[in-house]
């Protein structure tokens, strides 16, 4: 008997998912040609290939087993500092690496530029205030700092972020926010990039 194919196509009226009894069991390619929305718990046992961009949405309650890179890239739009907002991490979460990089210049009152990562903005728990830049007005693209010094020095950052010693556990679900701060006054434009790392030791 020739395979059969089964199509869910709104231009024909059908606007439902299953409805079938039990599960619905693909056994043959299948290929989405629009956005495809799982709410349920979804198992993949064979090889997965991904041809476009992979996003994770950091959200409280929503984390990656393992391994988690939250990326947070924000332009100035007011004040003396730049907040990278909140990022969630569950409780039983190891910050293994901060970094902070310029995705477009930054200007700013003559001074320093410092950066710090806490529970809440403005706050240094995890990391505290080192210098992106010590001086001067502005700093181009593709300069920044990090907790890994060999990253601080490839980027050209003026000095690196250390991790304070007893704080890269975090044993209760909360926030981390990374906060840049121009030392003599407002900035007056840019972009930067906060990255947080950090490893996730339950769900598995």
């Amino acid at each position: 008997m020739a395979n059969k194919k089964i199509r869910i196509l709104t231009s024909e009226g059908i606007t439902t998912g299953w409805e079938g009894p039990g599960s619905l069991s693909v056994e043959a390619p299948a290929t989405f040609t629009s956005t495809a929305t799982m709410s349920g718990d979804t198992l993949i046992t064979g090889k997965t290939t991904v041809q476009g961009i992979q996003t994770h949405t950091n959200a409280s309650g929503k984390y990656v087993n393992g391994l988690n890179v939250v990326v947070k890239e924000v332009t100035w739009s007011s004040g003396d500092t730049i907040d990278s907002g909140a990022i969630y991490v569950p409780a039983g979460s190891v910050l293994t690496k901060l970094t902070a990089v310029v995705t477009a210049a930054l200007g700013f009152a003559s001074g320093a530029v410092n950066v710090k990562c806490g529970d809440e903005a403005d706050d240094n728990t995890y990391a505290t205030a080192a210098n992106l830049v010590g001086s001067g007005t502005s700093l181009i693209a593709g300069k920044g700092m990090s907790t890994a010094t060999e990253l601080t020095t490839a980027l050209a950052g003026a000095a690196s972020l250390v991790l304070v010693a007893d704080k890269p556990y975090i044993s209760a679900a909360g926030e981390v926010h990374m906060t840049a701060t121009g030392a003599a006054g407002d900035f007056t434009g840019g972009t930067i990039a906060f990255i947080v790392e950090f490893v996730y030791t339950g769900g598995n």
